[in-house]
């Protein structure tokens, strides 16, 4: 049932997708000549479209797929988790010099350090 359900949902989807329609009308008419009967060749080219299309997705599936795959490994994980930090890096070191550099002009005292003025 959900296969049915996918597929119902695919096939609205593109039936509704106003660039699919302005795609075939647009693009394919300069492929079809006076002499070729415009039914039959529409229909060519549309089924010639589609297959593409069906093996491009396929392709590409099953590219995601080997790729997720891959990365859920965990070596790749762990590897993943530190290359995922290093941009973290010059961030915190700025964090850090800023915060030294605001302790070393101005020494704390117990009324500023809790938020209360001092005076």
């Amino acid at each position: 049932m959900r296969c049915r359900l996918q597929l119902r949902q695919g096939l609205l989807s593109n039936l509704f997708n106003p660039k699919i329609a302005i795609f075939f009308t647009s693009f394919l008419p300069q492929f079809i000549a006076p002499t070729d009967s415009v039914l039959g060749k529409s229909l060519l080219l549309g089924v010639i479209f589609t297959a593409m299309t069906v093996a491009w997705l396929t392709g590409y599936a099953t590219f995601a797929s080997k790729a997720g795959d891959l990365l859920r490994r965990p070596q790749v994980k762990g590897e993943r988790t530190a290359l995922n930090t290093v941009p973290l890096v010059p961030g915190a070191l700025e964090h850090l010099h800023h915060s030294v550099s605001s302790r070393s002009h101005s020494a704390p005292t117990a009324a500023n350090h809790c938020g209360v003025a001092a005076g």
